[in-house]
Formats: C-alpha cells, structure tokens, sequence
C-alpha cells in the first residue's frame, strides 16, 4: 500500500512529531518544519495528503496561515494542532475546513487514530475524485495560427483534425475562424447550411448533442463548423 505524505508545521515540537509519526506503517513525513513559510513550500513541493498545523502561532496569526494553507491546497486534508481548548479553534477549523484539531499534549494511540481515520477519509475523498475525472472527459484545443494568409493554415487544420479522428476514433471537430474568407469545409468536401454564425445566433439553448447541427460531417467522422457564408456576417460574431 503506498503511503501518505504528511506535513508537520509546528513551531514548538515539529522534530518530535515527525519521530512519532514516522512510526506509523501508512505515513511517509514528506516534511516538519517550525516555520508556516517553509511549510507551504513544501505543501507545493510534496503534495501532501495530510497538513499537520499548529494554528497557536505568535502573534495571533494562525488563523490567517490556516485559512492560506485551506485555500492553497484544497484536496489536502488539514488537521490543527493546538494548546488550547478555546472554541475559537473549533470555529477556524468548521470556518476553513479542517478535518479535525488535537489538542496537546496528545498520546500516541490518540494521534494515530486521528491520522489514520483522515487518511482513511482523504484516500476515500481522492478516488471518487478520480472517478468523476474519468466520467467527465476533459477536451482539448489545438490551435492553427498564422498572421500571413495563403501559408497552409487551412490545409493543417483539416489533416491534422482528420488525423485526429482517424486515430484517437473520439469526437473531433474542426472549426474555421477565419471569419472573413475561410474555406475549411470547401476544402474538406463537405457540403453545409449552417455556420459558426448560426450556432453564435443559439448560443443561450446550445448543449453537446445540438451543436452537431451546426456541423457538417467528413466522411471519417470529423465535424466540421464553417465559417460565415457571407462575410457581412462577420460583425454579428463576438468572442
């Protein structure tokens, strides 16, 4: 099983910490440092899955430094470390996020479950995150750009879309921007009714599957989306 990397920011008993946390099988401590600065270097650096913060800091800004560390590392659990039983550090932690606070002294069987149980939900956490990644494919643009006209612009973005399609058998479509004079779908052979100026027009009932009809499809499988048909159209289209 591969272990957690955990980061310990605590500026009375970092070296401490990291001697007993390291005694842990599932914990790998990727860093411990007295310093918050440091620390989020490190946080950058590593990744980590657990932050371990002493929010007690001198001068009454550990508050500011938890609410950094919560908004700098999101998917990182964070878990407070305190002198104090106020419920002022109860609130920061519902306030920012915070999986749980310790508050020390602490024993070892004490600051094992704790790191175990927010491992354990960080590790549950991070592969329904990966599973929504998979199910929501991300897409991807690749861009043909030329400030001279008459150097292959077009004939680039046809094959290499045509490529695309070919290979990867995903959904593909090649869209002409040159709004004045492009000819991506007469050079694709394709016949078409629709253009980048009809779909402009719909744009606020557009979804996924109502876009195909602006397109015309390439016997491969490529879609492809015309520019305007007459150029007077050019100024109704806005980024």
């Amino acid at each position: 099983m591969e272990k957690a990397n955990v980061i310990i920011i605590d500026h009375v008993q970092a070296p401490a910490l990291k001697i007993r946390l390291e005694s842990l099988s599932q914990v790998n401590v990727a860093g411990a440092t007295a310093d918050p600065d440091i620390g989020f270097t490190l946080a950058e650096r590593f990744e980590p899955d657990l932050i371990m913060f002493n929010v007690d800091l001198p001068g009454d800004i550990g508050p500011a430094v938890a609410e950094k560390f919560a908004l700098s590392f999101p998917s990182c659990s964070l878990v407070f470390l305190t002198n104090s039983d106020s419920k002022k550090v109860l609130h920061l932690a519902l306030q920012v996020g915070a999986k749980d606070v310790i508050t020390l002294p602490v024993d070892d069987t004490r600051l094992s479950r704790t790191v175990q149980r927010v491992l354990k939900q960080q590790s549950r956490r991070s592969s329904f995150y990966t599973v929504d990644k998979k199910e929501n494919p991300q897409f991807q643009t690749i861009t043909v750009f030329s400030t001279k006209g008459g150097v292959g612009k077009t004939t680039i973005a046809l094959n290499l879309g045509l490529v695309i399609r070919q290979m990867t058998k995903k959904r593909t479509v090649a869209v002409d921007l040159d709004l004045c004079s492009g000819n991506l779908a007469l050079m694709a052979g394709v016949s078409w009714k629709r253009s980048i100026k009809d779909l402009v027009d719909d744009i606020d009932s557009l979804d996924k599957e109502l876009i195909d009809r602006y397109c015309a499809r390439h016997s491969t499988g490529l879609r492809v989306l015309s520019a305007p048909m007459n150029p007077d159209f050019v100024g109704f289209i806005q980024a």
